[in-house]
């Protein structure tokens, strides 16, 4: 339910079939490389962090983050973008 919206009850949302195989993988792929080239903040990492800071969870979330993980080396998101920001000598 959306709050501070006056007559609105409900959510609207897009229903959009997958368009890459191997979602989590590719996504993961995506942001990591994001974070080495992205404005700070900019990228699908940030990105992740600050949706799950705000509670928000999608179907592919854990997925996609565990897949962030394996390819980083990491234990956090907070660290994945430490580590993939090093690509580019920046501070996360």
């Amino acid at each position: 339910m959306i709050r501070g919206l006056p007559r609105h009850r409900g959510i609207f949302y897009a229903r959009i079939p997958p368009n890459i195989d191997k979602p989590t993988q590719r996504l993961a792929e995506l942001a990591i490389e994001s974070a080495s080239k992205a404005k700070e903040g900019r990228d699908g990492i940030s990105y992740l962090i600050n949706a799950k800071c705000c509670g928000i969870m999608t179907l592919l979330f854990l997925e996609y983050e565990k897949e962030i993980f394996r390819q980083t080396g990491t234990k956090s998101l907070v660290e994945a973008l430490e580590v993939s920001c090093a690509y580019r000598l920046c501070d996360p």
